[in-house]
C-alpha cells in the first residue's frame, strides 16, 4: 500500500486491519457485546437489537453470528474508506506469522482481550493474523 511498508504500519491501521478476525475469535467470550456494537455501527439502537437478539444476523445467544455480524458491518466502512486489503495489502505473508505471533506475545494487555485457554494464545494469535491477512 502506497505510504506504508511491512517495517512500519500506524498502529491504528494494524488495529484495524486485524479487527474483523479478532472479532470473529473473540465474539464467544461476551456476544451480547459483540451484538451491540453491530447494531450502532447500523446506525441502530443497541439496547433494541440486544433486547430482541437480532440485528443482522447477530443473535446474542449466537456467538459465531455476533462475531461475524460485527466483522461484516467493519468491513463495510472499512471498504468505503478504502482501507487496504489486509496485511497481505502491506507486504506480509503466512511467512511473517511466527514473527507477528512472537512480538504480540509480550504483550499482556493485548492476549487478555483473548479467548484462549493457557498457552493457547500463540495459536489464537496465528489464527488472527492468517485470517487477517486478505480481509475482503
Amino acid at each position: 500500500m502506497e505510504g506504508y511498508e511491512a517495517d512500519f504500519v500506524p498502529h491504528g491501521v494494524s488495529v484495524v486491519l486485524t479487527a474483523p478476525a479478532i472479532f470473529r475469535a473473540t465474539a464467544a467470550a461476551c456476544p451480547e457485546r459483540h451484538a451491540e456494537l453491530a447494531a450502532i455501527l447500523r446506525g441502530e439502537n443497541p439496547k433494541v437489537v440486544v433486547a430482541l437478539g437480532a440485528g443482522g444476523g447477530a443473535v446474542v445467544g449466537g456467538t459465531s453470528g455476533a462475531g461475524e455480524a460485527l466483522a461484516e458491518q467493519l468491513l463495510r466502512y472499512m471498504s468505503a474508506l478504502n482501507v487496504p486489503d489486509g496485511l497481505g495489502a502491506l507486504g506480509f505473508s503466512a511467512k511473517d506469522v511466527p514473527a507477528l505471533v512472537e512480538a504480540t506475545l509480550p504483550q499482556r494487555r493485548v492476549l487478555c482481550l483473548a479467548p484462549s485457554e493457557g498457552d493457547a494464545s500463540a495459536a489464537a494469535l496465528a489464527d488472527i493474523f492468517e485470517r487477517s491477512m486478505k480481509i475482503y
